[in-house]
C-alpha cells in the first residue's frame, strides 16, 4: 500500500510539474555529443537530512514510474535534465578522497567541457569530523553533530571525465572577481561562516553571469 501511495504521489508530480519526458546521458562524452536519452515520467526528489547523515551525500534521487529504470540511472546516468534543470551524478565522485554517494546534485555549466555544482561540504576536516563523532558525542550527539555538518553547503567544479573535484574556495572566487573591485570588496565583507557557501558562491557566479 505504501509503494502504491509513492507512485501514485510521483506520478501526480511528473504531471503537475509537466516532466513527462527528461533526458540522461551516462558518459562525459555522451554529453559533450549531445547523445541523450529520454525517459518518461522522471522526477527529482530531495533527501530529508536524516537520509544524508545516514546513507550517501548527495541531496537528490530518482524516481520514475518503473524500479529497474531508477536503479539504472541511479548507478549509470552522468547528467540528468529535468524540467530544464541539470543535475550531476556524483556515484562516482570524489573531493579530498572522500567520496559523495549514490545521488544528483544541481549542475551549472561553466563552459563546454567544466560545470559547477552545489552540494553538502566534504572533504578530508569533514570526513574526520564525521568519523569521531560518535565516539566524542555518543550515538545521540553525533548524529546532532552530524546533521549541522550536512546543513554547510558548498560548490565544486567537474571537469570532463575526471571523477575527483575541486571544491570553490576564497581563493578561487578571489581570482575570479579581481577584474570587478566593487563585487571583490562586497565579497572579501562576507562572513567566514557563509563566504564559501554554495548560496554565496552560486550567487557571485550569477553576477558574474558564467553560470549556464
Amino acid at each position: 500500500m505504501k509503494n502504491l501511495f509513492l507512485s501514485i504521489a510521483i506520478l501526480f508530480m511528473a504531471i503537475s510539474a509537466k516532466a513527462s519526458q527528461s533526458f540522461y546521458c551516462t558518459s562525459f562524452s555522451e554529453y559533450i555529443n549531445n547523445q541523450w536519452k529520454t525517459v518518461d515520467s522522471l522526477v527529482m526528489i530531495s533527501k530529508t537530512d536524516g537520509a544524508k547523515v545516514w546513507g550517501s551525500i548527495p541531496d537528490y534521487k530518482v524516481r520514475t514510474c518503473n524500479s529497474k529504470t531508477d536503479s539504472y540511472l541511479k548507478k549509470n546516468a552522468k547528467f540528468i535534465i529535468c524540467n530544464d534543470t541539470l543535475y550531476l551524478g556524483c556515484h562516482s565522485l570524489s573531493c579530498e578522497r572522500m567520496k559523495f554517494g549514490n545521488g544528483f546534485e544541481r549542475g551549472y555549466k561553466l563552459n563546454d567541457s567544466t560545470f559547477v555544482f552545489t552540494g553538502v561540504r566534504i572533504g578530508e576536516k569533514e570526513n574526520s569530523e564525521l568519523s569521531s563523532m560518535s565516539f566524542a558525542f555518543g550515538l545521540i550527539g553525533g548524529l546532532a553533530k552530524a546533521n549541522q555538518i550536512v546543513k554547510k553547503t558548498a560548490c565544486y567544479i567537474l571537469t570532463g571525465n575526471n571523477n575527483k573535484v575541486t571544491r570553490i574556495n576564497k581563493e578561487y572566487m578571489d581570482s575570479l572577481l579581481t577584474d570587478h573591485p566593487d563585487l571583490l570588496e562586497k565579497y572579501d565583507a562576507i562572513n567566514k561562516k557563509e563566504i564559501e557557501s554554495a548560496e554565496t558562491v552560486i550567487e557571485y557566479l550569477t553576477k558574474l553571469n558564467l553560470l549556464h
